[in-house]
């Protein structure tokens, strides 16, 4: 890691969150020789916690308990890194025409986030899995249109583990790769640091203040703080309309179990039928939950509990969804967010095919825990509240993480996330008249 290095007096970026976004804005305006500040609400967890199943609720926003308030769980990490610290590692594109309608063409960053990330497109077989590539056989041997999914890890790294207990190896591609990159360029972090709102002066935006009075001055600032974050710095710094509604991505997992061809084991969503999503707005990934989820998660599923014992011959495959735009996030920082009748069909719908796929695979004992939310998104949405460089109506005040989604994705959003954190380097550096 990069020496701590003393505070400037002004920066040229300061950048809030350290997800995939806000880490990338943070490396590749360090990289070109900006003076950049790194402020993150969390720690920056040891690796040792990672891989663990009760120390890696640590990273966890409320311990893994957050929350609308319908009740839906919606993960959500504070930590160094961000939420893909614990995601399952796979990438996928925006839907055709997701920001192209907002006059927003991400096809060149996309293509960059590629190789920045390390994207494997052909995962190894031995790492996805035996019991899966059979499910994967099984299910397409019935119409579907499984393939194995590509992954933003290292497989010479990687043990196969579950990704969302975070990854011990340093395999799976997070928010870290590019902080610890932005350190060692010069860029100075500083944890335990939650901001609360943004100065002003003559109408623009001059730096940030946290929740414990500290102060910190910039020509600019970037919001990366997340779907539910950012819009509330905003709120607090007198933006109106933000956080009026919002998307989560919401998924449920249908279990059977087998003796046989348990998918427990095998890393989650190592193949994926994205096939349904422009037509009904959902796909289809095996994933299994870690213990302690499932038992929150299968408790509140239906009339039916399965025993922990039955952990170990599980098959899950989950069902997540492109939402309808709702809810609100409100400035005591709750937020709400009810499913529609459009989405529950949806949940309801993917879960007709994940029971017929389990059942021709030979599973028994199926049923479908509660739903809970995956990405927070769509809250400060390119064209309403900022615009195609992700300014808000406050001159140098930006905003670059899932929040500029113009809807929900539906899809795993890390790749997305990062082509968007390259952009806005790319704007800072043409407004700062910087050499790439």
């Amino acid at each position: 890691m990069a020496k701590k290095q003393p505070l400037e007096k002004e920066y040229d970026v300061i950048v809030v969150g350290t997800g995939p976004a806000g880490s990338t804005i943070a490396h590749r305006t360090s990289q070109a020789g900006m003076k950049v500040l790194i402020l993150e609400k969390g720690a920056y967890h040891p690796e040792w916690l990672l891989g663990k199943q009760i120390p890696s609720l640590l990273l966890f926003d409320k311990f893994g308990l957050c929350t609308t308030k319908e009740g839906l769980t919606v993960a959500r990490c504070i930590t160094v890194g961000g939420t893909a610290v614990m995601s399952c590692g796979s990438a996928s594109l925006p839907y055709p025409g997701m920001f192209e309608k907002a006059g927003l063409d991400l096809k060149e960053e996309l293509e960059e986030a590629h190789g920045y990330m390390g994207i494997v497109d052909d995962f190894p077989d031995g790492l996805v899995g035996k019991n899966q590539l059979r499910l994967m056989e099984v299910a397409n041997g019935l119409g579907y249109n499984f393939r194995k999914s590509k992954k933003f890890i290292d497989p010479a790294k990687c043990d196969g583990g579950a990704c969302m207990k975070g990854c011990p190896n340093g395999a799976k591609w997070s928010g870290r790769v590019p902080v610890e990159s932005a350190r060692q360029c010069g860029a100075h972090l500083l944890t335990g640091a939650e901001v609360v709102r943004t100065i002003l002066e003559q109408g623009e935006a001059v730096g940030v203040e946290t929740k414990r009075g500290d102060k910190y001055y910039g020509k600019s600032v970037v919001l990366s703080a997340g779907g539910l974050a950012s819009p509330l710095i905003l709120m607090k710094s007198g933006i109106k309309g933000v956080g009026d509604k919002f998307g989560v991505d919401p998924l449920r997992v249908t279990y059977g179990f087998s003796k046989e061809n348990p998918t427990v084991r095998d890393i989650d969503m190592g193949i994926v039928d994205d096939a349904y999503h422009e037509s009904d707005g959902l796909i289809l990934s095996p994933l299994v939950h870690t213990w302690l989820s499932y038992l929150a998660a299968a408790a509140e599923g239906g009339s039916y509990l399965p025993g922990l014992w039955k952990f170990g011959r599980a098959v899950g495959i989950m069902t997540k969804i492109k939402d309808d735009l709702g809810g609100a996030i409100y400035g005591d920082g709750s937020f709400s967010k009810p499913l529609t009748k459009s989405d529950w069909s949806k949940l309801d719908k993917g879960e007709e095919h994940a029971s017929r796929i389990l059942k021709a695979a030979g599973c028994t004992d199926i049923f479908s825990c509660r739903p809970g939310a995956a990405h927070p998104c769509a809250s400060v949405r390119v064209g309403d509240h900022v615009d195609a460089n992700f300014e808000t109506g406050i001159k140098n005040l930006f905003v670059c993480d899932a929040s500029v989604f113009p809807e929900s994705m539906g899809l795993p959003c890390v790749w997305t996330c990062t082509a968007l954190g390259l952009r806005m380097a790319k704007v800072l550096k043409k407004r700062f008249n910087v050499a790439g």
